[in-house]
């Protein structure tokens, strides 16, 4: 998997070679249909599923790590953007690659569906709060938080350079508006602690 990260990193998704992997790995180019029968393309996803996963448990952490929704929801963002930069930094990602592999990995919905569901829950537990006002179907609105910043965000991180500090550069300005319409006018109440 690793040798496979490296090749689609450097090369992209088509011109990375599943001979040259096999041929780094001392294989044969058969065995890697052994284990990834789809060929490139199931190896691609392979690899993508497990960057995916490291992402989101971090993004997961941030998240709960937040008493606010408003905080939460910032701690999202923020982390993606952190995360896909230090990706792109470790794995000296190009942003023509880089905007092709996003482009490949499109298709799976798997890390999109799962950041959904964790804009869903943020955007409920910000309702208990009362800090955000209710949004019916909460899927949608869970769907458009995320349209909203997908491609900005990673955008903003293959634009980056990498002595740039970790913050959302002017995103943190669109998210103060973004946090501006999902609130619910009220001030939440006050702890008794």
């Amino acid at each position: 998997m690793d040798v496979s990260v490296r090749h689609f990193a450097r090369f992209g998704f088509r011109k990375t070679s599943l001979t040259e992997i096999a041929t780094e790995l001392g294989v044969v180019k058969g065995a890697l249909y052994y284990y990834f029968p789809g060929g490139k393309s199931e190896l691609f996803d392979a690899t993508s599923v497990r960057i995916e996963t490291e992402i989101l448990a971090r993004i997961e952490c941030a998240v709960a790590a937040e008493k606010d929704a408003r905080h939460a929801l910032r701690a999202l963002f923020a982390t993606k953007y952190r995360e896909i930069r230090t990706q792109l930094q470790k794995l000296a990602v190009t942003p023509s690659i880089a905007r092709e592999l996003v482009a490949e990995r499109q298709r799976s919905r798997g890390f999109r569906d799962a950041e959904c569901e964790l804009i869903q829950r943020t955007l409920a537990q910000g309702e208990r709060e009362r800090v955000f006002r209710r949004f019916r179907p909460r899927a949608a609105a869970a769907a458009a938080v995320q349209a909203m910043f997908d491609a900005p965000l990673v955008e903003a991180a293959l634009a980056a350079a990498p002595d740039d500090d970790d913050t959302l550069p002017l995103h943190a300005v669109f998210f103060d508006i973004l946090i501006d319409g999902l609130s619910s006018g009220k001030v939440p109440p006050r702890s008794s602690h």
